[in-house]
């Protein structure tokens, strides 16, 4: 069955990209311990370009760990990162010790990539304008004029153009996240990750962010979205991995993850989300 296939086996790329594309972003290997706990267990992954990946799995299964290492939020303790041709090994050294990241190299992967947050993490004392405009001015070296032009064209992208002087405690939580998303595409990125990005919203105010997220699928663009909403990675996804216990047990197309799961652990947890 195609869809137990890991995401570094080449038959799976030749099925999911018949053009032989190099992956927008890929982990090989990838291991991450807090302390004793070990969170990632040897993760292999990846995401061809303008392709949108959904990551599931129950809680502490080490979704959005793997989020946060593959925008470095998170030093992984082993393994290599990719993305869009970056790319940086955290393996041990000859010696045993830690490898020493190159910033420069760093800052260029970082800059490829960008996170939308389950709590939307805008700064406060911003207003929407200003946190949309504070990482291409201050971080990418766009000139102000251009950053704001731009941030203006995505916050009307995402419905929020008219609210580009308010702060963010006067806005609902649908708002809030819908700047977010905003603030992530004023950056540019190759790869945008979404890490549950609906799960702090009241019910009522989810639909108007997954509609956003459903417009930016449609666009073709390269997103990493670790989420709950199931039925919404079947609509979405390229393909979709199930977490469990920080290893990829099963990856493939939103059809087979869904309807016919190999792995019995999959199939339990799809039992008991949908």
């Amino acid at each position: 069955m195609q869809h137990l296939l890991t995401g570094q086996d080449p038959a799976f790329h030749a099925r999911l990209d018949p053009e032989n594309r190099m992956p927008a972003v890929s982990v090989a290997g990838l291991e991450k311990n807090f302390g004793r706990l070990k969170v990632l267990k040897g993760v292999d992954f990846s995401a061809t370009p303008g392709s949108v990946s959904s990551i599931i799995g129950a809680s502490g299964s080490g979704k959005s760990t793997l989020l946060r290492c593959m925008n470095l939020l998170e030093r992984p303790d082993r393994g290599l990162l990719r993305i869009a041709g970056e790319e940086i090994s955290f393996d041990p050294t000859a010696r045993g010790g830690r490898p020493r990241l190159i910033e420069s190299q760093v800052a260029r992967l970082r800059r490829k990539v960008a996170m939308v947050f389950q709590q939307f993490a805008l700064w406060p004392h911003l207003t929407v304008l200003g946190n949309v405009i504070e990482a291409p001015i201050h971080v990418h070296g766009v000139p102000r004029h251009e950053a704001r032009d731009r941030a203006m064209a995505y916050l009307e992208r995402v419905g929020m153009a008219e609210k580009h002087g308010e702060y963010p405690n006067f806005l609902s939580g649908g708002q809030q996240q819908r700047v977010g998303i905003a603030r992530a595409l004023a950056s540019e990125p190759q790869v945008l990750l979404f890490d549950e990005p609906t799960s702090a919203l009241d019910p009522e105010l989810v639909g108007e962010v997954l509609n956003v997220i459903r417009d930016l699928a449609e666009e073709g663009r390269t997103m990493i979205l670790v989420t709950h909403e199931m039925s919404f990675a079947r609509e979405v996804s390229s393909q979709v991995a199930f977490l469990h216990k920080g290893q990829v047990e099963e990856i493939g197309s939103p059809k087979d993850v869904f309807e016919a799961p190999g792995s019995d652990r999959c199939r339990q947890f799809l039992s008991s989300v949908m």
